[in-house]
């Protein structure tokens, strides 16, 4: 239970869903009473929000079937044509979506446009390699390897910049 204005209220209440926390949240007012505790908890609030809008699953259709797919387990997208196509372990499945438009749904601390055509999960990189010309090897996990275009370097830093603080 959350104490807002007096009145305990369930974090589903504050937030529109079930909140699972996975790392710890400092919860004790501090010398300056509880108006820290009440910011603190109006961020984590807002975070909560911002992780929860975008997709989870994805639906995809491949010959007259239809199924889910966790977006955390594509390891890589490519364009083809007017589609893009999912690379999810050994297997690739068609979507019919712009790379921008996938790009636009994908939650941007975890995904990384890296080439007009290819955008990466970052948890699958394995390693990048400069080359002379600004542009960069991308190895992922599997051994597949890509191309990181100098154009899309200056989203790697300011993605770097979030992330990690710099």
């Amino acid at each position: 239970m959350i104490e807002n204005d007096g009145a305990n209220l369930p974090a589903t209440a504050m937030t529109g869903f079930p909140v699972e926390v996975d790392r710890p949240v400092a919860l004790s007012p501090g010398p300056n009473g509880a108006e820290p505790l009440a910011e603190a908890l109006r961020a984590l609030v807002e975070e909560l929000r911002r992780e929860r809008s975008y997709p989870q699953w994805l639906l995809l259709k491949n010959g007259g079937k239809s199924f889910f797919v966790r977006v955390r387990d594509i390891d890589w997208i490519e364009s083809s044509r007017n589609n893009v196509r999912l690379h999810v372990g050994q297997n690739a499945f068609a979507l019919h979506e712009t790379t921008a438009g996938i790009e636009s749904r994908l939650d941007p601390s975890k995904f990384l446009r890296i080439h007009r055509s290819a955008i990466v999960n970052i948890a699958r990189v394995k390693e990048m390699h400069s080359w002379f010309n600004g542009d960069c090897s991308v190895s992922l996990r599997d051994g597949t390897q890509l191309t990181m275009t100098s154009t899309y370097r200056e989203r790697l830093k300011a993605f770097r910049r979030v992330t990690v603080g710099f």
